[in-house]
């Protein structure tokens, strides 16, 4: 290609401007988060009395106003009596199960992988993982799956998968891999919660 030379130039010099446009001025580097903390945001924890944004004594109008979470109510009858509950998911995953007594939440099932039990404890582990963080536990018996206590938690429940019907051991539940389906927030009636 012949170009005259001014035309030449014009291009050398209007490529070496466009090839300086992306640099950005010297600064100096971020500084990094202190050591140990992350700059991502904490996972919600779960406590005696809440799960993330969720609590005990939460009004119904309260649990349906969280952001992006989506609620479905659902009656239950269980030994002749009617229970209120309400299913609360985040983009189609189960998050909590809030059972109402009234319009006020008397207990919650806390199912959200990303909520942070004590200790470290998340839903989905498997009861060799939980007995890692927690220590052994106490099997009681459960009309779903086992319901597990705990020494370091006991104002928590916990419900695993378990194969087989009837009162498990622990050790029956970590040889066959038991994973933890659920956090039980139940407070006993001597608080008044419930």
């Amino acid at each position: 290609m012949n170009l005259p030379r001014h035309r030449a130039s014009f291009l050398w010099i209007g490529t070496a401007l466009l090839a300086g446009c992306g640099r950005q001025p010297s600064t100096p580097p971020a500084v990094p988060p202190a050591a140990g903390r992350s700059t991502a945001p904490a996972a919600p924890q779960i406590t005696a009395t809440s799960a993330g944004p969720f609590r005990i004594g939460m009004t119904r109008a309260e649990i349906e106003a969280v952001p992006n979470m989506t609620t479905v109510p659902i009656e239950r009858k269980l030994g002749g009596k009617t229970v209120k509950l309400i299913s609360v998911m985040q983009y189609g995953l189960p998050m909590v199960v809030a059972e109402l007594d009234g319009d006020r939440v008397v207990s919650l099932q806390a199912m959200g992988e990303t909520y942070l039990g004590p200790g470290g404890v998340r839903v989905g582990l498997k009861a060799v993982q939980v007995e890692q963080l927690m220590g052994p536990g106490e099997v009681e018996r459960g009309p779903v799956g086992a319901i597990v206590t705990f020494a370091k938690t006991p104002d928590l429940r916990y419900r695993f998968s378990s194969r087989k019907a009837g009162r498990r051991d622990w050790a029956s539940l970590v040889r066959e891999g038991s994973r933890l389906e659920a956090i039980l927030l139940q407070p006993s009636r001597e608080t008044g919660a419930r």
